[in-house]
């Protein structure tokens, strides 16, 4: 995808058994098992993916702006 300028995502997603583990159950990794390596994998993804396109990171609190 780099010769049609679009940028290629520098994390990889290994193959990780808490992946399978939790569509079983319906939920994401993170949900299944917060702290794990997997979990941190798809934080990576998620924070690269919004720099991509300026959007924050995390959900902003709106009780500031009340």
């Amino acid at each position: 995808m780099a010769q049609f300028g679009i940028p290629v995502a520098p994390v990889v997603l290994p193959e990780r058994a808490v992946f399978h583990h939790s569509v079983g159950s319906g939920r994401t990794a993170q949900e299944a098992e917060p702290e794990s390596k997997a979990a941190a994998d798809i934080a990576l993804l998620w924070n690269w993916m919004c720099d991509q396109v300026n959007m924050p990171s995390h959900k902003q609190d709106d009780t500031k702006t009340r």
